[in-house]
């Protein structure tokens, strides 16, 4: 068997999944999640334990943070992770494979059920179906970036190479005179405006502020009172989505504004000619947005190389499992390079 585990920025799941070659019928035996603040690695050899197997060949973790050297800052829960620790808490198998959260979610990307995939260009061939993940003239890189507690990116470039990134955390470029204000607003309070600043769940509460401030009218006539707390990420995409909030309805607008820009200039940055793939636990509540022509005219919105992405297909990845998935992928490599 194969252990999983992703630690994320607010859950963390754990897997078991068999450890043969990856067919349609590949799928965990038993799962597990945790809330991520409360969680210790004795929960996992709990877990093994009441769930009895064959013997664990290899694990794979997926870590939300940057992985230097032997430790692991864990950004959103403000803790270093020690992986020689790990190695020694888990005696069941030597054989451990660590990386980001996002190269696990690239990784996921051919082995995640073809349901698991929603297009968001229909004018171009379903991207990550089998057929076309069996197609070796596909091309790559195929580009991830993943929206949930904080941001991510990653870079798939082959079927079994992925590279990191922390470019989630590089200047934001604003695009408008709006855009502009919004800068000069997170920069009062933060001192260096990143993309997480923005494409995150708090990211979306940092735009809602904004907006309140700019529109304090609106604020006030909306089901939303000035004097009550701001409303939380699900709130405003709900409120969004079902049009009893107009601050809400423009806060979701810039937010897709602002992700359809960063995942052109992701595509741009990389020449990611096999796609882009958006993830993250917000996607799949915000794919009615998604699907209406703001994100793809953002993401074309490139000037003299507009012709560069006409052809680069979008996809969104509806599992929230998706790293989960990942880390099982880079565990099964390990099995697979000792046959």
């Amino acid at each position: 068997m194969i252990l999983a585990v992703d630690i994320g920025g607010t859950k963390t799941y754990a897997a078991l999944f068999p450890a043969s070659p990856q067919d349609a019928s590949w799928r965990p035996s038993h799962t597990a999640r945790w809330p991520s603040k409360e969680f210790r690695f004795e929960l996992i050899n709990d877990f093994l334990r009441a769930n009895p197997s064959p013997p664990i060949q290899a694990a794979g973790f997926s870590l939300a943070g940057p992985i230097v050297g032997d430790q692991c800052r864990l950004v959103n829960l403000d803790r270093t992770l020690d992986l020689s620790s790990v190695r020694r808490e888990l005696p069941q198998t030597d054989r451990i494979v660590f990386a980001n959260d996002l190269v696990a979610t690239a990784h996921s990307l051919s082995v995640l059920p073809a349901s698991s995939f929603i297009r968001l260009t229909e004018h171009l061939p379903p991207l990550l179906t089998p057929e076309f993940r069996d197609n070796p003239r596909r091309p790559y890189p195929v580009a991830v970036i993943a929206l949930g507690t904080g941001l991510g990116q990653s870079l798939l470039i082959s079927p079994e190479q992925a590279l990191s990134s922390e470019g989630a955390h590089a200047d934001f470029a604003p695009g408008t005179e709006q855009q502009t204000r919004l800068w000069r607003f997170l920069k009062s309070q933060f001192g260096h405006v990143s993309y997480e600043r923005l494409l995150s769940g708090p990211g979306l509460c940092n735009i809602y502020s904004f907006l309140a401030q700019e529109n304090p009218a609106d604020t006030a006539t909306t089901s939303i009172s000035s004097q009550a707390a701001a409303p939380t990420p699900p709130e405003i995409t709900s409120r969004a989505l079902n049009g009893t909030c107009p601050l809400c309805q423009a806060a979701l607008a810039l937010f897709i504004d602002i992700l359809g820009a960063q995942a052109g200039n992701l595509a741009l940055q990389t020449m990611s000619l096999g796609g882009v793939c958006l993830a993250g636990g917000i996607i799949p509540h915000i794919l009615p947005a998604l699907r209406q022509k703001r994100l793809r005219r953002a993401f074309l919105d490139k000037g003299r190389f507009r012709s560069v992405l006409q052809p680069v297909p979008i996809a969104a990845v509806c599992d929230d499992q998706a790293a989960l998935w990942g880390a099982a992928k880079m565990a099964l490599n390990i099995c697979n390079e000792q046959r």
